[in-house]
C-alpha cells in the first residue's frame, strides 16, 4: 500500500497562502491603476517612506533630495497616510487656488 507522504498537507497550506498573496498582489496593482499619482520614492511595507525622513539628520533636507530627484510634486506614504508634496511655492499656489475645496 501507497501512503500519501506527510508534507501533502503543509504543500497544500502553502499552495493556498502563495494563491492567496497573489490575488492580494494583483487587486493592490489593479487599485492603483485607476489614479495618477506623482511619482515617488521606493517604499517600506509598513512603514512607507518614514525611514527616509525619520533616520535623516535634517529631514527638511531630505525632502529638497527627493524633490530634486522626483519633482516638484511627489507622493510620500507615511505609514498608512499617503501624503501628495508640492515642493514649488507657485505650484502650491495654483494648487490651492484651484482645488481648494476639493482639499478641505
Amino acid at each position: 500500500m501507497l501512503q500519501a507522504p506527510s508534507s501533502l498537507p503543509t504543500f497544500t497550506w502553502l499552495l493556498i497562502c502563495l494563491f492567496i498573496l497573489v490575488l492580494y498582489w494583483k487587486g493592490s496593482k489593479a487599485k492603483g491603476r485607476n489614479h495618477k499619482l506623482p511619482p515617488g520614492s521606493w517604499k517600506l511595507p509598513i512603514l512607507g517612506n518614514l525611514h527616509q525622513l525619520a533616520f535623516a539628520k535634517i529631514p527638511h533636507r531630505s525632502l529638497k533630495e527627493l524633490a530634486d530627484k522626483y519633482g516638484p510634486i511627489l507622493q510620500l506614504q507615511l505609514g498608512e497616510v499617503l501624503a501628495i508634496i508640492i515642493t514649488s511655492p507657485d505650484l502650491a499656489e495654483d494648487v490651492l487656488k484651484t482645488h481648494d475645496p476639493a482639499l478641505g
